[in-house]
């Protein structure tokens, strides 16, 4: 079903170690990186891939997101990918369980044919809300575990990874999601997704936070 909502929404997403290696990615970019399985790009650099032209670019930006300068929803041009030539690109730091950064982990959305929204939403750091669009939502916000469960969604985690990773119980898990919905007026897990990325919200992945990899990775430099 994750991966359903992931392809539905033409979500791609990476993540890579400090030396630029691929530690993992999602269906879709083992696809459009003419891989058979995700498994296959653990390992590879973008030199080894379709857009080897570009790895240095790819690397400039990479390196600066290392250094803390996460990209929010970057219009970007892309002519390596068949049928697509306009996608949003957002990238932040990946953080072990320990909050040490051990590389980066990204996404795109293909937004061919499309017309780009604004950036919608809030956050506070001061008090860790995120203030949804007033218009659109009565400026509702999310707050503490609400926007980690957010968050995780975005990422394409079914409730039980959420559960397991940020450590309450799934029912708990589930009861934000049903106020996330609430606030984003939402029906479905797929449609927060749908609706996250229809008005502007996925900026909040750009606020740093841990992302939960496999153990084996934990020490990944």
């Amino acid at each position: 079903m994750k991966e359903q909502i992931l392809n539905h929404l033409n979500l791609y997403i990476w993540a890579k170690d400090k030396s630029f290696r691929y530690l993992y990615c999602n269906e879709h970019y083992a696809e459009a990186a003419g891989l058979e399985s995700p498994n296959q790009i653990i390992g590879k650099t973008d030199e080894q891939l379709p857009w080897r032209k570009l790895a240095n670019y790819f690397k400039a930006g990479d390196y600066g997101v290392l250094q803390g300068q996460a990209r929010t929803n970057t219009a970007e041009s892309s002519d390596t990918i068949n049928n697509i030539t306009d996608i949003l690109v957002s990238e932040n730091q990946l953080l072990n369980n320990s909050g040490k950064c051990i590389g980066l982990v990204g996404s795109f959305i293909d937004i061919t044919g499309k017309q780009l929204v604004k950036k919608a939403g809030k956050y506070d750091s001061v008090n860790n809300r995120f203030y949804l669009d007033e218009e659109d939502f009565n400026n509702a916000y999310l707050a503490g575990r609400e926007i980690e469960v957010f968050k995780k969604l975005l990422l394409g985690y079914s409730a039980r990874q959420i559960a397991e990773v940020i450590k309450i119980s799934p029912k708990t898990v589930e009861s934000y999601i049903d106020s996330i919905k609430l606030k984003l007026q939402a029906k479905s897990k797929g449609e927060i997704i749908a609706t996250a990325i229809q008005f502007g919200l996925t900026h909040i992945l750009c606020y740093a936070s841990t992302i939960h990899i496999p153990t084996t990775l934990q020490d990944a430099k």
